[in-house]
């Protein structure tokens, strides 16, 4: 638990909590990646404050025109910094071109090769190689002759260069490579992380330059700047069989450590007993040391300085192997982290020890609020439900600072595919988003406030991890992050809090007072020690310590380490446990904190359910628990037992409100039921001292239930849409058409032969009724501007006042007047221009961008038995089922669907209750009688409508809203829902012909509930 107390009054608390300040707010990446104008950036950020948003981080991202920190970009930012202060919203920097942060879009590497990121490799040679030969692989460190068996080796000594090596003894070359000019790079490198010169380069490209245009308001409007990435191994440069170096590294190494890693090269790569261990334990402390202090404790204090907080992640903090390759460690670079955060990607919640890493550091060093960036690569289907199970994961964890991925400025081209959903105008969704921005608001304060209350201490094990690792053989570390991941889990599952352990950090910041065992600012009861060999001596002799004033340590598997990789000692009063179940069961009696949770259900399996975590702070006098159930498919009732008495309360994070919660108290303690829906979770406090109040638990059961009839009719729909993502096309010197291939095929032909010739495309798509049967159609494409365009061979005319969809760039022109039954052919003509600068990723103004298309109006769409998808009359019939099944394939945006119906008039004590069993949208507000009875977005899909209702007939209606990924896809992918989308889930397909949908409607249907 922490030492110190710290965060508002319990007063004040609760009025901060109705809404609590913008720095508590969520703050999307908003992606610059585009021309930059004016009026959109006004426009957008209305945008965010209109959907509460806390703020936005301004990210330069893929396809930005606008010269990255040129005069146009900084007046950018400072327009948006001037503008969002007006709106009270934070406006956080982001400190790179795209990712990983370091290389200044290219500048920083350019100013000196000794900036580029560099890289140790071992050849293996049975002859000696010439100098040329190893010359064309990098620069010489060293030559050994060895005898090796696999990744073992038995016996090495330094051999002369040229020289031959003895019968069954192996040449092993050991050579600095340079990373080399890259495209993701702008043509540069990625840099030299453990390069202090390289790291002070950075700040002054950027960090200074900002701080020139808007530094009057670092610590106000600006809190923070993002670093993304950053790592000593850049995995765009180098094979996985490469260790990190630099080139003041063997000096530093000597000096720390009395001897040269020059001669103990092999055990870099090749297992070799005690001895590798010892050598691989310095190595990676000091390759670890050296990232730290040039990229984040440089960093760290030129924020400090100049009034604003370092935030962002690290690239791979997820499992040992991959940490320790890219980065050495995650924990100890937190500590130079004002604002510290991870990563999270995916529609997932995997990777809990990435959580806990970063979770446990900021609340050893009192840092309130831990960052997340979450939603990336999840898909244009993560529904508001997805999001809130996410951000609960999150904020179970310790982690409370939403930064979502992605906000798009533009969906131009290649834009719309990175790493999808947009958090945006352009989702249908939009519009109600605020729900989830305001629970966000919520959460972020009341898991921000007081102190965060964990007895455990569990010592993460990579030290030991250190010890084992080889980049040519991983299959050890891998197994020790099985058996630590397990570990974690079985805590989390019993609802025990607890915090990691690192021991660089340990090193310089642990004691042991009062049987207490101290990191910094917090203080643990027990020490939990995983099934581990090697520890530091500076920690096992602060274990000694521990358990020598009383504390309790539990060591899975034996009580014997080697220290620093060395000596053996045993920590006599461990309790030994033989697994981590046994840890586990031994560890629970000696937390006088623990929640003992009994769950209240007829099936066997809820008696060990490792589903719902719980989360727990001290906020002046009161504890407040936090229970998440991370299962979204299963709801969990269960009965708490807390080991505190006193008025109970419930917060609610989507309203604002607390109010008196049932409870029980007897012998200090006080029992509460906990209920929790799919992905559910709640909140409470126990204030002690204050008397609880009697409320009685408002559980009501279903007396009846009528079914809806399957009888809806839609009222409106916006507009259908069909999707044409393959075209037709012609280049200079093409005597017939290429005939139906994916746009990216399409473009990547165009791209191949250059710039600046001439072009043809065809899109195809057909009616399969006479146009007069249908109402307006549009077309809607990208980049119509200059273009010659025909239907059918009649020419169009764009014409910028007919507007937009979806996208500001997706442009709309009339084809009523040229549309035919069967089928259809548009033809665009123009000038094509590379897109991007050669050898790079920046992006050219009026570069060519070859996209899908989309016919627009009132139809419905079927598909024909050789998969051709036809425009035909609407279908204003809405039935249970899958409407993506009935005319609506394509379809995007808010269908508002309705019926009349007899309702019967409650019993006295009775409340009625609309359900949707089956929603297959992303959410559905109801209407009844024509007054809004609220948004159903969550578990249970259900709203109280009695107040609505009257005897006889009631108008019902819903307005059932989707998300851009019927429209968008992706569409051909290798699974019909993917839950990691990127550029590639698009792009590398070759499924044409098949296309995936996934359900939009109500599966099953809707009822009235009857409840007393």
């Amino acid at each position: 638990m922490a030492c110190g107390s710290r965060g508002a009054s319990l007063p004040d608390f609760e009025k901060q909590f109705t809404m609590p300040p913008s720095e508590y707010g969520s703050a999307p990446f908003w992606s610059w990646n585009e021309v930059l104008d004016p009026e959109e950036l006004m426009y957008q950020l209305d945008q965010f404050a209109e959907q509460g948003m806390g703020g936005v981080f301004m990210h330069a991202r893929e396809g930005l025109i606008t010269e990255y920190m040129g005069p146009v970009w900084m007046q950018s930012a400072r327009m948006s910094v001037d503008r969002a202060k007006k709106l009270g919203l934070k406006a956080y920097l982001y400190d790179e071109d795209r990712w990983p942060s370091g290389y200044a879009s290219g500048k920083v590497p350019a100013m000196n090769d000794d900036f580029r990121q560099k890289g140790l490799i071992v050849v293996e040679a049975k002859e000696p190689l010439t100098d040329d030969a190893l010359g064309e692989l990098g620069d010489f460190v060293g030559v050994f002759e060895a005898e090796l068996d696999g990744v073992n080796v038995k016996s090495f000594a330094p051999a002369a260069r040229g020289s031959a090596p003895a019968p069954g003894r192996t040449l092993l070359y050991f050579l600095m490579q340079t990373a080399q000019p890259n495209e993701w790079f702008n043509g540069q490198t990625y840099i030299d992380t453990m390069n202090p010169a390289a790291i002070d380069a950075f700040i002054n490209v950027t960090h200074e330059e900002y701080k020139k245009v808007i530094g009057d308001e670092f610590g106000k409007t600006v809190p923070a700047i993002f670093t993304d990435e950053p790592e000593f191994v850049a995995r765009r440069h180098f094979s996985n069989e490469v260790v990190p170096w630099t080139q003041a590294l063997p000096g530093v190494f000597e000096k720390e450590h009395g001897y040269s890693v020059l001669d103990k090269l092999p055990f870099l790569f090749y297992n070799g007993g005690q001895a590798s261990a010892s050598a691989r334990l310095d190595f990676w402390t000091t390759a670890t040391e050296m990232f730290r202090d040039a990229f984040f404790k440089r960093i760290y204090e030129w924020c400090e300085k100049n009034n604003i907080q370092f935030t962002g992640h690290l690239m791979l903090e997820d499992t040992l192997p991959d940490q320790i390759w890219r980065i050495g460690a995650a924990m100890p670079h937190y500590e130079y982290m004002q604002f510290p955060g991870m990563d999270h990607l995916g529609r997932n919640i995997d990777n809990l020890l990435t959580a806990k890493q970063v979770s446990s550091v900021a609340h050893q060093f009192s840092r309130p609020l831990i960052l997340t960036e979450l939603y990336g690569c999840s898909g244009w289907n993560l529904s508001f439900e997805n999001m809130k199970w996410i951000a609960d994961w999150h904020y179970v964890l310790g982690v409370n600072f939403m930064n979502q991925h992605l906000s798009w400025y533009s969906m131009r081209g290649a834009r719309k595919r990175d790493y999808p959903t947009t958090i945006q105008y352009q989702s249908p969704w939009w519009k109600d988003y605020h729900v989830v921005a305001d629970y966000m608001k919520r959460a972020t304060y009341a898991t921000a406030q007081g102190d965060y209350v964990a007895e455990t201490l569990v010592l993460h094990p990579i030290t030991t991890a250190w010890t084992l690792f080889s980049p040519l053989e991983k299959s050890e570390v891998t197994a020790l992050n099985s058996h630590f991941t397990e570990l974690l889990y079985s805590l989390s599952g019993r609802q025990v809090d607890y915090d990691l352990g690192d021991e660089i950090i340990i090193s310089r910041h642990g004691s042991v007072k009062d049987g207490k065992f101290i990191i910094k600012d917090m203080a643990y009861s027990v020490v939990v020690i995983p099934d581990e060999r090697i520890l530091r001596a500076s920690t096992l002799e602060l274990l000694k310590q521990f358990a020598d004033q009383g504390g309790t340590i539990i060591s899975i598997g034996s009580s014997a380490y080697r220290a620093d990789a060395d000596k053996e000692i045993k920590l006599d009063k461990a309790v030994v446990a033989a697994d981590i179940a046994d840890a586990v069961a031994q560890l629970i009696p000696h937390l006088k904190r623990h929640v003992a949770i009994t769950f209240t259900c007829d099936q066997p399996e809820c008696e060990s359910t490792d589903k719902v975590y719980l989360h727990q702070r001290d906020i002046d006098g009161a504890t407040f628990l936090f229970f998440v159930n991370t299962d979204q498919d299963n709801a969990w009732n269960a009965e708490a037992v807390l080991p505190y008495d006193g008025r109970v309360r419930v917060w609610d994070l989507f309203r604002g409100t607390v109010a008196d919660y049932p409870s029980t108290a007897a012998n200090g303690k006080t029992t509460v039921p906990v209920s929790l829906g799919p992905a559910g979770s709640l909140m409470l406090s126990v204030t002690q001292g204050e008397a609880p109040h009697t409320v009685n638990p408002d559980i009501r059961k279903t007396v009846r239930a009528v079914e809806l009839p399957d009888a809806w009719s839609i009222a409106s729909s916006g507009v259908n849409a069909i999707n044409i993502d393959t075209v037709s096309y012609k280049r200079p010197g093409d005597t017939v058409w290429i005939s139906n291939v994916s746009t990216h095929v399409a473009q990547d032909s165009m791209e191949s032969l250059g710039t600046d010739f001439e072009f043809a495309l065809q899109y195809k798509f057909g009616l399969g009724v006479e146009p007069s049967m249908l109402g307006p159609l549009y077309f809607v494409m990208e980049q119509p501007e200059g273009k010659e365009i025909t239907l059918n061979g009649t020419p169009l005319t764009y014409d910028a006042a007919q507007g937009w969809w979806i996208d500001k760039s997706f442009r709309k022109i009339d084809i009523s007047g040229a549309v035919k039954k069967g089928k259809n052919v548009l033809e665009v003509k123009g000038v094509f221009l590379e897109p991007k600068k050669p050898d790079s990723r920046i992006y050219l103004l009026g570069g060519t961008e070859i996209e899908s298309a989309y016919v627009i109006g009132d139809f419905s769409v079927v598909q024909s038995k050789s998969g051709q998808f036809l425009i035909v009359p609407p279908n204003h019939a809405f039935t249970y089922g899958d409407m993506a099944e009935k005319g609506y394939p394509f379809y995007t945006g808010t269908m508002v669907v309705e019926q009349t119906v007899e309702i019967g008039k409650p019993e006295p004590g009775e409340r009625v209750y609309l359900e949707i069993d089956g929603l297959d949208a992303i959410t559905a507000r109801a209407f009844v009688n024509g007054s809004d009875a609220g948004l159903i977005a969550f578990h249970p899909h259900e709203l109280d409508i009695t107040e609505l209702i009257k005897p006889g007939q009631n108008a019902i209606r819903l307005e059932l809203t989707t998300s851009n990924r019927n429209l968008l896809g992706p569409h051909h992918a290798l699974e019909r829902e993917p839950l990691n989308v990127g550029p590639g889930t698009f792009e590398g397909s070759i499924l044409l012909n098949n296309y995936y949908f996934i359900p939009f409607g109500v599966s099953t249907g809707i009822r009235l509930s009857y409840r007393r």
